[in-house]
């Protein structure tokens, strides 16, 4: 997985997709109509970027305050198998449920190695091993505000056959960015930080319920390694995904 994509070089300006949502999708997201279908529970926590001493601020620590707050590692299960070439998991990421998603870390994969790393949130902030992290609808990327990782996603309008090339620098290439240089966290939707992925999936108002988009898969590239990795979401449902990775063609 470990291919060239020399174009993309070290373009870590570009703009980012629309922001996630920790869903649960249960009657209990009844509320999340109302609100243009979205239920959050709390992922961000509250905003320390205000007050007199944000010329001196510190943007990491207002990024380790929204992702890095939780010291237990999340138990949730994770296999993994091939079909060819390409990577398969399943990965069990429901955490907590709607009310006690924020009190869970997230899951933890190292796609290279195909392997729940045991990590917690606190300790994944400080290491650059992991690439995706999953907890319900959220589903961070190791880069920027998120970890010490290089990583950076851009979505593309194809399915996984139709998807045999990685987009260039023209495309939206992001990292989950949502702390700025004035310590400022960056939301969408309910308070919910802004992520590489952004709001991969569809929601239904009316059945509060989430699925995975048609003709979508999506290009990670990682400027430090210049590893360029061809990732699919293939289901999603309360809280479990079925994803898959492999190289492109």
């Amino acid at each position: 997985m470990a291919l060239s994509l020399a174009a993309c070089g070290g373009d870590d300006d570009n703009a980012t997709h629309n922001a996630t949502t920790d869903t649960g999708l249960t009657e209990d997201a009844a509320a999340a109509a109302d609100a243009g279908g979205e239920d959050v529970a709390d992922e961000t926590g509250e905003d320390a970027s205000t007050g007199e001493d944000a010329a001196a601020c510190s943007p990491e620590d207002v990024a380790a305050a929204q992702v890095a707050q939780n010291a237990t590692v999340n138990d949730g299960a994770v296999s993994f198998g091939a079909d060819g070439d390409v990577q398969t998991a399943t990965v069990e990421a429901a955490s907590g449920g709607v009310q006690n998603a924020a009190g869970e870390s997230f899951i933890y994969v190292d796609l290279d190695a195909a392997a729940k790393l045991e990590l917690s949130d606190a300790e994944a902030f400080e290491d650059d091993v992991w690439d995706l992290a999953f907890r319900r609808t959220v589903i961070r990327l190791n880069s920027a505000d998120s970890g010490p990782g290089n990583w950076m996603v851009s979505r593309i309008d194809k399915g996984w056959a139709e998807a045999t090339q990685p987009p260039g620098t023209d495309a939206e290439w992001a990292q989950d960015d949502f702390v700025t240089d004035a310590c400022e966290l960056v939301t969408e939707g309910r308070d919910t930080i802004k992520t590489g992925f952004g709001t991969w999936y569809e929601y239904d108002p009316s059945t509060h319920s989430v699925s995975v988009p048609e003709s979508t898969t999506w290009a990670m590239y990682n400027m430090s390694t210049h590893a360029v990795v061809k990732f699919g979401i293939d289901a999603y449902a309360d809280g479990t995904y079925d994803i898959r990775w492999g190289g492109f063609e």
